[in-house]
């Protein structure tokens, strides 16, 4: 929307600002679902880590494993 396009009237001045903030809480609540998602990351991380050395382990002993069968 540029400002050509907005008409110098009350009911104009009233809806641009009813966008406005509309816009500003839809920011609000991208930022806290961003945050919630980010957390929720971090809690995830110590596991992962845990299984992908878990994984690991596993990849270098399974080749010794299928050799003693």
């Amino acid at each position: 929307m540029s400002i050509a396009d907005v008409k110098p009237t009350r009911m104009e001045l009233i809806e641009t600002k009813r966008k406005i903030k509309l816009s500003k809480g839809g920011y609000k609540l991208l930022k806290m679902k961003r945050d919630g998602l980010i957390m929720e990351f971090f809690e995830l991380l110590p596991k992962v880590k845990d299984l992908r050395n878990q994984l690991s382990v596993l990849v270098q002993i399974l080749p010794v494993w299928k050799l003693k069968q």
